[in-house]
């Protein structure tokens, strides 16, 4: 049995793969883009070995608009945690009371290491989705659970996170910033200038969410974390942590560190998890090996498919909760993928919307970085 998943996956897959001078790329295209629009999408984007070659913005959407990626943005600690191991500050083994001095005293909390903190095994809480607190109050949040026995999802252990690399950062004599060490590290490098990254009432950079990237961007993340940490033939992480990164565990095999995977879980039912994880039991089979993923609220998604050489990002528009923002940001200048090429059709301006032909003022087929 088919899942929409892997009726989405795999259309996107037979389009991108196909020839790109003959229909089928046009009609899979469209079929993927049109599933995408059906289901509040607002942008929808392929790359193929970093070029473009497919992309949609219905309802709506712009090319050149930054969306909020709700927990999409955790994804953005573990490979901060890969730069800071290249940079000597950390280990994902190492215990985080070497660094958070006062859980010296926990029972529970002395045995946590860095692995197990993003991992989300730690046996400290996640915490209420969409409410990350700042990260005094993370780190002085209870374990409920011995490390390594317990799956629990949220932003709590991110923000602690957050502070580990505060300290490290103070400790070496660097600005005790995670963002400004990520823009140093990472974003900068290969081109990103978030479009927002809000803070929390202390002034520490949110970790677990509210990070705003266009759909360009955020494929182009995609696409660094493809080419295993590489940019302009530069190793910018740990290539070993980095590919610690999509692990998973025995409590959870469908989470790595700051990742979601598509693997095999037993215990499945039992864990908080995205819809598109839980559905991939129905045929995992049928699914091409090695699929990580960022996942936010509202179906955001950024699929790594390293077997296809493929990243493909799908944004969509949130509904504001609880009168809040809606995940549409304010407009952004836009930044395409490095070396960017277009299909033949996308090149003469032709992109696709609504599984129809349309002529597209986003198209472009010269480019520098998406920033």
């Amino acid at each position: 049995m088919k899942t929409a998943l892997t009726t989405f996956l795999a259309t996107v897959l037979a389009a991108a793969s196909a020839d790109a001078a003959t229909t089928t790329v046009v009609a899979g295209c469209a079929n993927a883009a049109a599933y995408s629009a059906m289901h509040a999408g607002i942008s929808f984007l392929v790359t193929v070995n970093g070029k473009v070659v497919c992309e949609d913005y219905p309802n709506g959407g712009l090319a050149s608009t930054a969306h909020v990626l709700a927990s999409g943005t955790k994804s953005f600690s573990g490979i901060m945690a890969a730069a800071a191991a290249q940079d000597g500050l950390m280990s994902l083994d190492e215990d985080v009371a070497d660094t958070i001095s006062e859980w010296k005293t926990d029972p529970r909390k002395s045995r946590i290491t860095i692995r197990q903190l993003i991992g989300l095994v730690s046996g400290v809480p996640g915490g209420p989705v969409g409410a990350p607190p700042p990260y005094s109050a993370s780190v002085a949040t209870a374990a409920n659970a011995d490390p390594g026995t317990l799956f629990q999802y949220g932003p709590i252990p991110f923000e602690v996170f957050g502070e580990i690399m505060k300290r490290k950062l103070k400790a070496r004599g660097e600005p005790a910033d995670p963002l400004i060490y990520l823009r140093r590290r990472i974003l900068t490098p290969i081109g990103i200038d978030p479009g927002e990254w809000r803070r929390t009432s202390e002034g520490d950079p949110t970790m677990p969410s509210e990070a705003s990237l266009t759909a360009g961007q955020w494929a182009t993340f995609g696409e660094f974390v493809r080419l295993g940490g590489k940019w302009g033939g530069k190793q910018l992480v740990d290539p070993i942590t980095l590919a610690a990164l999509f692990k998973g565990t025995p409590t959870n095999p469908r989470y790595g560190v700051s990742f979601w995977l598509f693997a095999a879980s037993p215990n499945a039912a039992q864990i908080r998890q995205p819809a598109d994880a839980r559905d991939a039991d129905a045929d995992i089979a049928a699914l091409p090996r090695g699929i990580v993923f960022a996942a936010g609220a509202g179906q955001l998604r950024m699929y790594v498919v390293p077997t296809a050489n493929m990243v493909i990002v799908r944004q969509a528009d949130r509904q504001p909760r609880g009168g809040g923002r809606a995940g549409r940001h304010r407009a952004r200048p836009t930044y395409p993928l490095p070396g960017r090429s277009m299909s033949p059709t996308a090149a003469a301006g032709i992109s696709v919307k609504n599984g129809r032909m349309r002529r597209s003022s986003n198209s472009s087929s010269t480019s520098n970085d998406r920033g």
